[in-house]
């Protein structure tokens, strides 16, 4: 009987090794959630080059734990709030209803100014129904709400896309689902405001003491 060689197992990818990845791969498929302003990335960018360095210069340990703890923490932040599923019959929309699903929350970095520190907006999902309630009642101004956060986010921040969504169903039609899907656009008002910050080594506080939690290598931690 000839003898079978077994497939060696595939190696899983560091975070250090997702981070140093191509750009496209960190926004697009790691965090798709996340929505970056330009300083933003360009943060995110000067942090993956300072692990490539520790990591060049012999401290390949510091770095992977530097980059898990990173990685960690965006990873939260792209599922924050989970996804939500929306009922169309209840917002008056998908002809006889249908269920749409949409994240709760969009989550977007920018740069926070300290070292290793980023900037966070979340914004939360707006119910369709409020939405044409809110068009209703202010005809011509559909956007006033918004006007101000998105100036901030697209004309100063430069953030790299759009908050709003588009998200696909099947309506239901004589009580079953149809074949074809329909569409609604999915948008997004600010919440709260906070930042993912990294405070050191253990031994420092670069931005915020986070006392015997420094003993723990919690090198980056979220705030509100």
């Amino acid at each position: 009987m000839a003898a079978t060689l077994e497939e060696p197992p595939v190696k899983q990818a560091t975070a250090l090794e997702k981070l140093l990845g191509s750009d496209y791969t960190i926004q697009h498929e790691m965090w798709s959630n996340i929505h970056w302003t330009d300083r933003g990335i360009a943060r995110l960018q000067h942090t993956i080059g300072f692990l490539k360095g520790l990591s060049m210069c012999g401290k390949e340990e510091l770095a992977a734990e530097l980059a898990e703890s990173l990685c960690s923490n965006l990873a939260w932040l792209n599922d924050y709030g989970g996804i939500v599923e929306i009922d169309m019959a209840e917002e008056g929309r998908g002809y006889g209803g249908g269920i749409l699903k949409t994240p709760a929350y969009r989550v977007v970095l920018s740069d926070d100014g300290t070292f290793g520190g980023f900037g966070v907006l979340w914004y939360r999902y707006v119910s369709v129904k409020k939405w044409r309630e809110h068009c209703e009642k202010n005809p011509g101004n559909e956007n006033e709400g918004w006007q101000w956060w998105q100036q901030r986010l697209y004309e100063e921040g430069k953030c790299r896309k759009e908050l709003d969504l588009h998200r696909y169903y099947y309506p239901i039609l004589d009580g079953k689902e149809a074949e074809r899907m329909d569409s609604e656009v999915i948008r997004y008002s600010y919440s709260m405001n906070g930042g993912l910050l990294f405070h050191g080594f253990g031994n420092q506080t670069f931005s915020v003491d986070l006392g015997q939690a420094m003993g723990k290598k919690t090198f980056w931690s979220i705030h509100t």
